[in-house]
């Protein structure tokens, strides 16, 4: 069985090659408190249809170079995207990781709702 996991997307500056920021609950034992504890790998996106924030699944595979082990299997999610009315112009919702530390609260918004989302992730069975 390959490693899955599942993750926002917080770059796509580089070719065929997206940045996942996966997320992950642990228990601090000394002080009986859960901690939401991230970690960013670099994934292989080949037909380079991901975007910041989209909520992707991320597959092991062969390591395709130095940092990249992991390609990604499926796009969950798009990230949320509206259009300006005036303009025209459609605006892509910005990754989590990005906002600044005054909007902490939206921060903690926008984890729980990607923690509630892996939670409720069933993947297609074929």
């Amino acid at each position: 069985m390959r490693h899955n996991f599942i993750g926002i997307v917080i770059s796509t500056a580089m070719d065929k090659t997206v940045r996942v920021q996966v997320a992950k609950r642990v228990m601090v034992h000394r002080f009986q408190k859960e901690v939401l504890r991230h970690k960013v790998y670099m994934a292989h996106d080949e037909m380079e249809n991901c975007n910041n924030g989209d909520v992707v699944r991320i597959e092991h595979c062969r390591k395709l170079s130095r940092h990249k082990s992991f390609a990604v299997a499926e796009v969950i999610k798009p990230a949320r995207s509206w259009t300006d009315p005036e303009t025209g112009i459609a605006a892509r919702h910005i990754a989590a990781r990005s906002f600044s530390v005054a909007t902490a609260t939206k921060k903690d918004i926008l984890q729980d709702m990607y923690l509630r989302e892996i939670r409720n992730y069933k993947p297609d069975t074929k």
